[in-house]
């Protein structure tokens, strides 16, 4: 695969490289064995090869070699011992300066963690060793990062460069371009990048045959010759424009073809509405262009594509320029214009002046279509017809394109007249001899011949000279008709299923007579595209009726693949086009996705829909179109490409093969790796898909035979490419039938090995062929290894050691045992794996097993650790002579290196120290003679986890090794309870859980990397040693899934993975496999709402289903892959502001639920599916998009809710998943405060209606906060906006709100940076005479603001230069509406500006918003933005967005109820969220006044004294006292508040802010309690001591000045006097925040039984429906929630405070009021 698809690519192919344990550096896979890195990274005065360290996935992976090294270039081949599955593709390219980069490696010396690393391209070097330099964002100047050494630069999906080194805050990196011979001589395979001004492939491969016609290209030449910079190529269809443009060369020196632009291409790789895009158009000319001047493409431009245009025309005077020092004339040809629906838009991108030594040669069938600005500069000598082909040249043609010698040179010479020279026509006439009956009949050719028409060098003149034949007949008729709408060429039997009854009848007796018209390879369709466009001329009327009887052929077979794929298309061309928008929807999206139909057709369709929506008036649907294309376009291009492997794997495993094939060759180019496609080779071939094995295998040979031309023409062939070939040959032994077929392809095979024999002789150079003969040596090794495993695996059989020591040619020596033991390993670890066939071929392991210990003990074996590692491993599970065994492990332990599980950094596990800690258990378990075993104790404490494990590891393979030397040594029945006994102790040992595992210190993902090998080696011995406890053992397993088996999710997930392939492995009840596999499900289901690992791990639960034949199972699991492969993605979760959108715009909402799905729909979002910042910023959007839908008050409740909720609700959002929570609450979710408070604030600001010094009131309360940083500026922009309708009140209160925010602006709280961004902003919209007072009281704190500077200000009128906006926005309305808006949409077509850019000028915006204005209707707004929408520049909910902001105030209610439904329905199957998250959200169907939209914001400003935060809190006491002088309305609500007697603490707090307005300002309370004289028989009725005191106080203040009713009305609510009691006793545990005042007052004999009853009830009523302990459980997580908070006062505190107060009530009286008052309080 020559490019890189996914990130785990790059990170799988990445080692660490360390030297002499301290040098490190980094490398990555260019060949499976083959390492690319800098050659400093090991460079020494003689190089250790045993010191060098390859590490892979935190895994050493064996020895490696020098295979080659550059000094000059600094780069260095090491080749491993290791195959490795994915190795990265090199390729030389031009380097585009800003071009984005990215790469993976280890640049902290000692740290095993991996760092990806990403920037842009800085600039081209010379002059140094690195030719690149590489900005990145993650290089700080401060650090060393000299690790990043040989890391693969890549851009684009291609390794690029090798990182060299760090220059300051830089990266220097080497250019694949700079040493590409030397990766050449080393048979390193580097891809050619294909320029952008290469001849497509596909016609450089019909240019070879073409005919040329000199006369086009001679006059060609002419008008290049002459001025004018306009020349037209123009001619009917077939006349062999695009063949004359693709091979014109230019036969004068100084004209220089600089590009060549073809918008058709046959058969091509790119879709066309890439080639018809002005985008890549535009790309195309500024490369072209860039080449030409520089050599180099040119750097990445981040302008828009407006600004683009603009500096593309400079760009054509700089090249004109150049040409014309050059004295060259300049050629720019442009093929295909009749493909572009919109010409002038495409070719407006080029200006009219073009320079004189520029010529642009445009082709097209006709001037007409030409805009006329470019007509008019052409002229007729510049406007070139394609004449005839010269009839000499015909005759050749035609002689050479006959089959066989069917008629005579005359007949050649009659055919080649009578085409005329129409290239098209003379095929057709070819096409006709060849295919059809009349060959075989000289006389009635000859007739043939004679009458074939003359067309007049048109094409449609043939066309209707045999129209009239075909239109008699109306099976030729219908059958032409029939394949001129089909959309993709057809099977034949399929075609004729959707023919009449009648026309099939005739079909094999006409369809012979016009076969010379339609392409017959595999499937039927017409030959040229000029043909179908005359049928669709001739009968119009019949096309509709024609798509009728396709689409009722597509209805009645809705599973035939071109009925699937095809439906829709045929829907909207048929009489009820409405049904393709009804149609396409959710379901048919999920149906193609199920069948795996094509991306592009059904993306395409989705496109084609919408565009008829369009044109139906259908604004509803449209809408809906459009988020179905957001969400289809994710899946295929986000979802479904990342996990193609896995995909591929799953459709293998549910035998769907046809559609498996698809995602891994496509055009028969593989899409994969080679190595990966012979794993998936194996795959198709083992069951039975044939047909698929013969195109995978085809694709691979194709890709084989390219290596072996590249590599033989210089390049030089890597080892691997003929081991692949090799591969291949032995696989396809599974098509042999009978032993004899088999001979015959092991025949092949061996015949294959002795051709590669050849290939050292072919060098002259003996250095050369000597290298060549060692490599030859080790493929036909490793060939012969792999081949005698497949046949092990496949066929059962073997080499027998023993015939073969008969034989005296069989020359057999010591490297034989590590080499059949090295293929026993590989057939049981690569070949033969769970999701294969399972071949029962346990003897014949035996008998290999047999074979390696006769070779041992009659030939020895080699003594290095690799060769005595492999043939323990081999043989530890199958020998038959223990004590040969125990010879070779007692030397293989002398070695004894202390092996650390744990990298050097101390976080990261090292799989390949662990495997050979597992060995050596395994070892000193088969050679221990004793016959006691004890299994140790564990603790699994915090700090003894790692011993335990540790010893667990020891343990499990010690008890392996012990029964495996019983099992050889016939000892097993005698000791087999010995050895079940000891399994089952240590199965006990595992004792702990997930509370436990939380608790380990340094533990990181450690234990979740060792479970998983650990629980599937206990379940593979209880397998082989005590299979009968083998479903009671996963049984226990399967009791602890609800505690995840005491893991986090990783190792969780991991093992139940690990355990469930086994089982399929050794053919476990599929019955009894199947819980562990919904347990895996369930918890992927319940838990993992990332979609990417959520999409992965499904699509391998998919798989097992299908393994195990669960098909109802295998099919729900791949809808649930389908139900969350939409979105949102991680860094996009804006994606989620539609539902903003709506509810700002369309303001009709009958009724609340459609609030709560949305709601609902935002929470469920904002867990671990997303990115939770964006989310949350969403949330915060919705408070002001529910006050822009005139719903203040549900608003305001959800701010509170999403800040504290309600008891029960925050124990619910700490509690609902258990899913990584170790205990109970502990998970992801913290429980409260899911909005940041000053967020939600300035929504509320921005959008509320209310007045100004309330929003006074919420600044002070919210400006300063915990991210001053983030928030300070869009505070100053409400504060200015505040001062100045203060002061348009004109109330004389200005000043003392200035001196206000002048305090405020003070406050230490802020810094100095803050303050400046604080004041900027305010300072842009304030009046000049605030301005001025501001600047005197800031003074007063010695802040000098604006008074040596001038402020900038946008009150003041300033003049600037209007532009084109700017005057359409001033311009009065006409008396014609359309033409204003079109006036409109062509300025942003004029500027080159996105309408859909929301963020380009002021200018711009205003515009947008007047024609939003103009347009009439909802149908107006659609049809205008037709053109705009169906360019899909940007994303389809970003349109979506707009276009639902254009549509306000034109929607009847039903619409806007329809879009409500719409948006609610696609972010359901995008974020899909359940029934239980919405009932959360129950409290939206309550009814909400929102008549008093001032009350409202006093009551929840007043809420705030409820907050956590004790600086909001005491900010909020103090500016009520503040408010009330300026809205005294503020009196009413803290005194209802107070009559409310709620249990908050809010109630208290306002009963002590009246306490204090009435010190300073008694006047306005008295002139409430005027103006509501009912509120003081509510206030001597309070039940709450504290605040029946307050009040009292209160009211002592008002008969100060006059006004004694309340003091009176309290005064006589109080007792005389009471009886005092005896002491209560009163100490229980949930009473224990108040003791202390309990214990106060009963020291004074102030409580009584009644008290105590009361205080119960009180505290039981207060917490209904929760208890006690429920209460003060939430506040536990509430604190958590709000953790910059030293200390929280929770509700449940402050419950008991109210409870109190309200029992404590009747035991006062006026004489130990104040008593009560100071214990209380």
């Amino acid at each position: 695969m020559n490019r890189i698809i996914t990130p785990q690519q790059i990170q799988k192919s990445i080692v660490k490289i360390i030297y002499k344990e301290n040098e490190q550096g980094t490398g990555f896979f260019v060949t499976p064995n083959i390492i690319l890195t800098a050659y400093h990274v090991i460079i020494d005065e003689k190089i250790e090869e045993d010191k060098i360290e390859l590490i892979l996935n935190n895994k050493k992976i064996g020895k490696c070699t020098v295979l080659s090294f550059n000094e000059q270039s600094d780069i260095c081949l090491l080749i491993c011992d290791y195959n490795n599955t994915i190795s990265l593709p090199l390729t030389t390219s031009n380097i585009r300066i800003n071009e984005t980069w990215e790469s993976f490696g280890f640049p902290y010396q000692g740290d095993a963690e991996g760092l990806r690393i990403y920037g842009t391209i800085n600039q081209i070097v010379n002059d140094e060793k690195y030719t690149i330099l590489l900005n990145c964002k993650e290089i700080d100047v401060n650090y060393n990062y000299g690790g990043l050494s040989g890391s693969p630069v890549i851009s684009n999906g291609k390794v690029i460069g090798v990182i060299l080194r760090q220059i300051d805050d830089k990266l220097g990196a080497i250019s694949i371009n700079q040493f590409k011979t030397f990766l050449q001589e080393n048979n390193i395979e580097v891809h050619l990048e294909e320029s952008i001004n290469d001849i497509p492939r596909q016609l450089n491969n019909d240019i070879k045959n073409i005919t040329y016609n000199y006369n086009v290209l001679n006059r060609l030449d002419d008008s290049i010759r002459e001025a004018g910079s306009w020349i037209l190529l123009e001619g009917n269809p077939g006349t062999g424009k695009t063949f004359n443009i693709a091979s014109y060369t230019p036969t004068e020196k100084d004209a220089l073809i600089l590009g060549k632009y073809f918008v058709k291409v046959p058969n091509d790789d790119k879709p066309k509405s890439l080639r018809i895009s002005k985008e890549y158009f535009l790309s195309w000319l500024e490369e072209t262009i860039s080449i030409a001047l520089t050599g180099d493409i040119p750097p990445k431009t981040f302008e828009s594509f407006e600004k683009r245009i603009e500096a593309l025309n400079y760009n054509i005077s700089g090249l004109s320029e150049y040409l014309y020092n050059d004295n060259l004339r300049g050629l720019l040809f442009i093929d295909g214009l009749d493909e572009i629906k919109n010409i002038e838009n495409f070719l407006g991108i080029l200006s009219m002046a073009i320079p004189e030594n520029i010529k642009i040669v445009l082709s097209c069938i006709s001037k007409e279509i030409l805009p006329s600005d470019i007509k008019n500069n052409i002229n007729k000598t510049q406007s070139i017809s394609v004449s005839p082909l010269n009839i000499s040249q015909c005759e050749q043609y035609i002689q050479k394109e006959l089959k066989e010698d069917i008629i005579d040179f005359e007949d050649i010479q009659k055919i080649a007249l009578k085409s005329e020279g129409h290239p098209l026509y003379m095929r057709y006439l070819i096409d006709y001899v060849n295919n059809f009956e009349i060959s075989n009949d000289e006389d009635e050719l000859k007739k043939w011949i004679d009458n074939i028409p003359n067309i007049g060098g048109n094409i449609e003149n043939y066309y209707n000279s045999i129209w009239e034949k075909i239109y008699e007949d109306k099976n030729k008729l219908w059958i032409c008709l029939f394949l001129s709408q089909l959309r993709q060429a057809i099977d034949e039997k399929e075609f004729f299923e959707i023919l009449s009854s009648e026309i099939k009848s005739e079909f094999y007796s006409v369809f012979p007579k016009i076969s010379y018209l339609i392409k017959q390879d595999d499937k039927l369709e017409i030959y040229h595209n000029s043909f179908k466009e005359f049928i669709l001329g001739k009968v119009p009327l019949l096309l509709k009726n024609c798509n009728d009887l396709i689409v009722h052929y597509c209805e009645t077979n809705p599973n035939s693949n071109y009925s699937l794929t095809n439906i829709l298309y045929h829907y909207g061309l048929s009489n009820c086009p409405a049904k393709a928008v009804e149609n396409c929807n959710q379901k048919w999206a999920d149906k193609m996705a199920i069948h795996h139909i094509e991306p592009d057709l059904v993306v395409s369709d989705i496109k084609g829909t919408i565009s008829l929506s369009i044109d139906l008036g259908l604004t509803t649907e449209l809408v809906r179109l459009l988020l179905l294309l957001q969400r289809i376009d994710f899946r295929y291009n986000s979802v479904f490409v990342e996990y193609a492997h896995e995909m591929t794997l799953a459709l293998i495993a549910n035998k769907k093969y046809r559609e498996a094939i698809k995602y891994i060759v496509r055009r028969k180019i593989l899409l994969i790796s080679i190595n990966d496609a012979i794993h998936f080779l194996q795959h198709f071939y083992e069951n039975k898909a044939f047909e698929e094995a013969a195109i995978l295998e085809e694709a691979i040979d194709k890709e084989y035979r390219k290596f072996i031309h590249d590599g033989f023409n210089g390049k030089g062939v890597s080892f691997q490419t003929f081991v692949i070939k090799a591969q291949t040959l032995i696989l396809s032994s599974n098509e042999a039938s009978n032993h004899e077929e088999l001979r015959n392809s092991q025949m092949i095979f061996s015949k294959y090995l002795d051709l590669l024999r050849e290939i050292p002789n072919s060098s002259n150079d003996s250095s050369i062929e000597n290298q060549n003969k060692k490599t030859i040596q080790l493929v036909r090794d490793h060939c012969c290894a792999w081949n005698n495993a497949y046949l092990l695996r496949r066929f059962g059989m073997n080499m027998d050691i023993q015939k073969m020591m008969q034989v005296p040619e069989v020359k057999i020596n010591n490297t034989w045992a590590y080499t059949y033991a090295t293929s026993l390993l590989m057939y049981k670890k690569e070949l033969n794996n769970y999701n294969l066939p399972n071949y029962n071929t346990g003897l014949n392991e035996k008998r290999l097993s047999n074979d390696i210990e006769l070779l041992i003990e009659n030939f020895g074996y080699q003594k290095h650790n690799s060769s005595i590692v492999n043939i323990i491993l081999s043989l530890l599970s199958n020998t038959s002579k223990p004590e040969l065994l125990k010879s070779i492990i007692v030397e293989y332990l002398i070695i004894g290196e202390e092996i650390e599980i744990r990298n050097k950094n101390g976080v990261d596990f090292e799989r390949f120290n662990y495997e050979n800690l597992c060995l050596k258990y395994n070892c000193l378990g088969f050679i221990d003679n004793c016959n006691e075993f004890k299994v140790s104790h564990k603790q699994w404490f915090h700090n003894t986890w790692e011993k335990d494990i540790l010893k667990l590891i020891e343990e499990i393979h010690f008890i392996e090794g012990k029964a495996y030397y019983y099992k050889a040594s016939n000892l097993l029945i005698e000791k087999s309870s010995f050895i079940i006994d000891k399994i089952q102790e240590i199965i006990k040992s595992i004792s702990f859980t997930f509370d436990y595992r939380s608790h380990w210190e340094r533990s990181y993902q450690l234990p979740e990397q060792i479970f998983p090998l650990l629980y599937t080696k206990l379940v593979m011995l209880i397998y082989e040693f005590d299979n009968d406890r083998l479903e009671l053992f996963l049984e226990s397993l399967k009791i602890k899934c609800p505690n995840q088996i005491g893991l986090y999710t990783e190792g969780y997930r991991k093992s139940l993975q690990e355990i469930i392939q086994l089982l399929i492995l050794i053919k476990y009840d599929k019955d009894k496999i199947l819980p562990l596999i919904k347990l895996w499900q369930e918890h992927i289901i319940s838990g993992v709402q990332n979609r990417w690992e959520r999409t992965e791990e499904l699509l391998k639960i998919n798989e097992v289903y299908g393994i195990l034949n669960f098909k109802t199972e295998s099919e729900l699991a791949f809808q649930e892959v389908l139900n969350t492969s939409m979105g949102p993605s991680w860094y996009k979760e804006a994606q989620l502001t539609p539902i903003n959108t709506t509810l700002k715009n369309l303001k009709s909402v009958r009724n609340n639920n459609i609030l709560q799905e949305f709601a609902s729909i935002l929470d469920y979002a904002s867990g671990e599916m997303t990115f939770q910042r964006y989310v949350q910023d969403n949330k915060e959007n919705f408070i002001g998009a529910l006050i822009k839908n005139e719903k203040l008050n549900e608003a305001l409740e959800y701010y509170k809710f999403e800040t504290v909720p309600p008891p029960k609700t925050l124990i619910r959002n700490a509690e609902i998943s258990s899913f990584d929570a170790p205990r109970l609450g502990d998970g992801y979710c913290l429980g409260a405060r899911s909005i940041v408070e000053q967020s939600g604030i300035l929504e509320i600001l921005r959008h509320s209606k209310i007045d100004p010094y309330l929003k006074w009131a919420l600044c002070e309360i919210f400006t300063i906060n915990d991210d001053n940083f983030r928030f300070i500026t869009y505070f100053g922009g409400q504060i200015s906006n505040i001062l100045n309708k203060i002061e348009k009140l004109e109330d004389d209160n200005i000043g003392k709100i200035i001196e206000s925010i002048a305090d405020l602006i003070s406050n230490s709280l802020i810094t100095s940076d803050d303050r400046r961004s604080l004041l900027t902003e305010i300072g842009k919209e304030l009046t000049i005479s605030n301005v001025k007072k501001l600047q005197g009281y800031l003074l007063n704190h010695n802040i000098k603001w604006g008074l040596n500077e001038d402020i900038e200000n946008d009150s003041e009128n300033t003049i600037k230069r209007k532009n084109n906006f700017d005057l359409f926005n001033d311009s009065n309305p006409s008396s014609d509406v359309k033409t204003d808006i079109n006036q409109g949409l062509n300025l942003f077509k004029a500027e080159r500006i996105s309408i859909w850019m929301n963020n380009y000028s002021n200018a711009h915006k205003k515009t947008k918003q007047k024609l939003k204005s103009l347009f009439p209707n909802d149908k107006s707004v659609i049809k205008n933005l037709k053109e705009n929408i169906l360019q899909f520049e940007y994303e389809s909910w970003d349109m979506c967005d707009d276009i639902i902001w254009f549509l306000e105030d034109k929607l009847d209610k039903n619409q806007v109820e329809t879009i409500y439904k719409i948006i609610a329905e696609h972010f359901h199957f995008m974020v899909r969220s359940n029934s239980e998250v919405k009932e959360k959200y129950s409290w939206f169907d309550s009814s909400f006044d929102n008549n008093n939209s001032n009350g409202l914001i006093i009551d929840f400003i007043i809420w705030h004294l409820n907050h956590p935060v004790s600086y909001i809190r005491d900010k909020t006491l103090y500016t009520l006292e503040e408010l009330s002088n300026y809205f005294p309305s503020v009196i009413e609500h803290l005194i209802k508040a107070c009559i409310s007697n709620t249990p908050n603490f809010s109630t208290e707090l306002s009963g002590l802010i009246l306490k204090e307005i009435s010190i300073y300002n008694p006047i306005l309370i008295k002139d409430c309690l005027i103006n509501n004289p009912e509120l003081e028989d509510e206030i001597s009725k309070i039940k709450h001591f504290t605040i029946k005191k307050n009040l009292l106080d209160m009211s002592v203040n008002l008969n100060k000045i006059g006004y004694n009713q309340c003091y009176s009305k309290i005064q006589n609510s109080i007792p005389e006097s009471i009886i005092l009691t005896g002491e209560v006793f009163l100490e229980e545990d949930y009473i224990e925040p108040v003791q202390y005042i309990i214990d106060g007052l009963n020291n004074e004999l102030l409580l009584d039984d009644k008290f105590c009853l009361e205080f119960n009830q009180l505290i039981n009523e207060y917490c209904y429906p929760l208890s006690k302990i429920e209460v003060a459980k939430s506040d536990k997580y509430l604190g958590r929630s709000f953790y910059n908070e030293d200390r929280i006062i929770g509700r449940y505190q402050y419950i008991l405070r109210h409870a109190l107060n309200n029992a404590i009530l009747h035991r006062m009286d006026k004489n130990n009021i104040d008593q009560i008052y100071d214990l209380i309080n």
